[in-house]
């Protein structure tokens, strides 16, 4: 039997379940046509244009035929995501399933927008249990959590791990010495120790990261106030100084994907990349293929605690779903660990699973996912706040500014801070 054909056995099963149930409770009015609850019902599902997007695409078909629910699906560039989905769920529009990245979780609960997950989970009706809930790393869940409530399934997650050419690195740096050593020691015949991606979009979650690895704090324990300007702050700037120095001009303005296709030309020594830049760092066409290692992120002092931030792609269910059991199936359905696995395949391992045991199994053909798995277990997240990428960009433009005039890092952080603060408490 296919995976195919067993889901579909899966599935008749539970809607068979449902109507039953619904029949016992005497409204089973839309049974009494057919065998099938859902039989007619479509979805609106709306989501970022991309390659995962066109591979979703092709098990709609599937989906259909297993449970007679259409599903007409809608694609954005990212960079429009967010402006629709406000604009149409503010609006009580007629999307089903969205997806969404976990920092943008805190404003769209603040607004009320999205169903929570758990009662559907517990429904034994509509749990698969081939879903395998607990498969999913806690820390990916738990970034898709606000308030204790479960409001999206993520079926992707990045987070920074440390790229390293093997052929001049002989074991990844246990902290931050290490690591500027090493980037030292590796730098010359056109080769750079360090990448850096410190465009604004990433400059805020290098940063981030070196604070926690620090020893730091972000935000205070409450969320309420930024808690980067204190010592562990400034220390981390200040080695994101030191970095700069074995690092190619221009960090200011690459992104991580300039950063990916640097060191596939052999231009850079060890970078902090997402694990899914494997797929070019090793591609066919990269000068430094076979000679990349991975680790998790060093901290600042040899024996702490690794860890990074992470972000996650995952389905919600809008509150204004006029269908939510047959949305929250879909999503099931989408992100069942082998309708993932063959996502991830199909990609070639430009999808990084949020699935423990793809992680493990698919470690020979990907070899970064063993250090993504890693690395998931550790991961922090955002809080949850409804003006996390004001945030961001308050922090990013402050801090780019001590690097590019080389001022002061404790009045940087503090300006930063400040800004922050406001935004908090406007």
């Amino acid at each position: 039997m296919t995976w195919n054909s067993a889901r579909a056995v899966r599935l008749t099963a539970a809607l068979a379940a449902v109507t039953l149930a619904s029949t016992a409770c005497g409204s089973g009015d839309t049974a009494s046509d057919s065998d099938n609850p859902y039989e007619g019902v479509t979805l609106r599902f709306l989501r970022h244009a991309g390659y995962d997007a066109d591979l979703m695409q092709e098990r709609l078909a599937d989906f259909t035929a297993e449970t007679g629910i259409e599903v007409e699906m809608d694609t954005v560039p990212y960079s429009d995501l967010h402006n629709k989905q406000v604009l149409e769920l503010s609006g009580g529009g007629s999307y089903d399933v969205t997806a969404v990245p976990d920092f943008w979780l805190g404003e769209y609960q603040a607004a009320g927008w999205l169903a929570p997950l758990d009662d559907y989970l517990a429904d034994d009706e509509l749990y698969d249990p081939d879903f395998d809930i607990d498969g999913i790393p806690e820390p990916l869940l738990e970034a898709n959590r606000v308030d204790g409530q479960l409001l999206a399934l993520p079926w992707k997650f990045n987070t920074l791990i440390m790229f390293y050419r093997s052929d001049l690195i002989e074991q990844p740096p246990a902290d931050w010495d290490g690591w500027l050593a090493a980037a030292e020691a590796a730098s010359g015949d056109g080769v750079s120790g360090v990448g850096l991606s410190l465009a604004p979009a990433s400059f805020t979650e290098v940063f981030m990261d070196l604070v926690v690895l620090n020893g730091g704090q972000v935000f205070t324990d409450d969320n309420s106030a930024a808690a980067f300007n204190s010592p562990e702050g400034v220390e981390a700037l200040e080695f994101l100084r030191e970095l700069t120095g074995v690092s190619p001009q221009g960090y200011l303005n690459r992104t991580y994907d300039d950063n990916a296709a640097l060191m596939a030309q052999g231009a850079t020594a060890t970078d902090l990349l997402v694990p899914f830049q494997a797929s070019v760092v090793e591609g066919e066409d990269s000068q430094v293929a076979g000679d990349i290692g991975y680790a998790t992120l060093p901290p600042a002092s040899a024996g702490g605690q690794s860890t990074g931030k992470l972000n996650t792609w995952a389905l919600a269910v809008t509150a204004g779903s006029a269908n939510p059991e047959a949305a929250y199936l879909l999503a099931q359905y989408l992100m069942s660990p082998d309708l993932v696995e063959w996502m991830t395949t199909s990609a070639e391992g430009a999808i990084v699973p949020a699935r423990s045991a793809l992680l493990t199994s698919l470690q020979e053909q990907y070899p970064s996912f063993a250090t993504a798995e890693q690395a998931a277990q550790t991961a922090w997240s955002y809080p949850k706040l409804p003006n996390i990428s004001s945030i961001e960009n308050l922090i990013a433009t402050e801090l780019q500014r001590v690097l590019a005039e080389g001022s002061d890092a404790q009045a940087g952080l503090d300006a930063a801070a400040t800004a922050v603060d406001r935004e908090l408490g406007s």
